[in-house]
């Protein structure tokens, strides 16, 4: 006769068994059409950590500057004139004139906004991701407790620049996610924080700041046509540059200058994504026309039905111009090839961010109308 204890080892066994005969079989079938892990070739084509597409190609496009021939014609993209300023790389004299007045009135600047030789000449950068990035850190807030910027960013490089003025305190207020939809109304959270985390942390306030530094770019720029459409997102992004200058006023009272930089290639980002081909390159054309509608209105009185008024607005020009093919470099030698992105595309990896970075510090070095206050030594006159 079974004792209880044997009986129920009985009783669990044959359960077991019932279970084990009655459960579906999940295991996969062997993959034919790939080979096993160890004898897959290595991936030569798309190494690891770079953009996982075919780059885009602009029909018709050159980078701006390039579409102004040696003999001083501009060509078009689409019917639109390059050329950094109405068909030319070079600043109109009458602007010239103007954002060489804007530099004398830049001087170090108290706390209050008076002139005191013990002040400070602040300059500053806006924007998104790729702004901090090439101005920073990929991760900086600008904060105090920031991650500190990185050696191969313009903010890194200027650290342990002998050359720079003394009087010039440098800041970083560009961040990640926050495109120019974030700065276009000065009520915008993102000047509030710089006003209270990012100015202070630099022994600045928002009466100090002179010059500031903008990436152009919107988010969702493939919700919007591209050009020639007349609703093309390079309209929307020119209207809201005029609204960002507008703010850029309100907050600060001594802004003098504002320089832009539209975006490098996007042509490695999937189509779906934030600032692909065509967008990005036509982001050129936005910061181009909000630029030559300042010079316009002040020349003629005529405001821009898309900028908007830009009476008493801070001087505008464009910083460095930055975008170039991906397979073939431009006059300058500029190019983007995958190996200067990550994965994703969008982003420049740490040698791409260098290259930006190496254009914004020889610009304000050697630009008229800054590198009299850029430099040590040296005087706006």
């Amino acid at each position: 006769m079974f004792s209880r204890t044997a009986f129920l080892v009985l009783v669990v066994l044959a359960l077991a068994a019932c279970a084990t005969a009655q459960r579906p079989d999940r295991s996969r079938p062997p993959r034919q059409d790939r080979p096993p892990r160890h004898e897959r070739p290595p991936r030569q084509d798309r190494p690891r950590g770079r953009p996982s597409q075919d780059p885009v190609i602009i029909t018709g496009a050159a980078p701006l500057t390039d579409l102004v021939g040696d003999d001083g014609v501009a060509g078009t993209y689409l019917g639109f004139a390059g050329g950094l300023y109405f068909g030319s790389n070079e600043v109109p004299i009458g602007h010239a004139a103007f954002g060489a007045e804007a530099a004398r009135q830049i001087q170090p600047l108290d706390a209050g906004g008076a002139p005191s030789q013990d002040g400070a000449i602040g300059l500053m950068s806006i924007s998104m991701s790729n702004a901090t990035q090439e101005w920073c850190h990929v991760r900086s807030t600008g904060a105090a407790n920031a991650a500190p910027c990185n050696a191969h960013t313009f903010m890194g490089q200027a650290a342990t620049d002998p050359s720079l003025n003394s009087d010039l305190v440098i800041v970083n207020g560009a961040r990640g996610g926050k495109a120019l939809d974030h700065w276009d109304n000065p009520n915008d959270a993102e000047y509030t924080r710089i006003a209270t985390e990012v100015l202070p942390a630099f022994g600045l306030t928002e009466a100090q700041v002179q010059i500031v530094w903008v990436k152009v770019a919107l988010k969702d720029e493939p919700s919007r046509p591209s050009l020639p459409d007349p609703q093309a997102d390079a309209y929307v992004t020119e209207a809201t540059i005029g609204d960002v200058v507008r703010a850029l006023r309100a907050r600060y009272p001594n802004l003098q200058q504002v320089f832009f930089t539209s975006r490098i290639y996007g042509g490695w980002a999937a189509p779906d994504r934030n600032s692909p081909e065509p967008w990005a390159y036509e982001t050129g054309f936005a910061t181009k026309w909000a630029i030559e509608a300042q010079i316009t209105q002040r020349a003629t009185g005529t405001v821009d039905e898309e900028t908007g008024d830009l009476d008493g607005m801070p001087f505008m020009a464009w910083g460095p111009y930055v975008w170039s093919y991906s397979d073939r470099p431009r006059e300058d030698g500029l190019m983007w090839p995958s190996g200067l992105f990550t994965r994703g595309g969008i982003h420049p990896n740490d040698d791409g961010a260098r290259i930006v970075a190496d254009y914004l510090l020889e610009f304000f070095k050697t630009a008229p109308f800054t590198r009299c206050w850029f430099l040590d030594g040296l005087t706006c006159s």
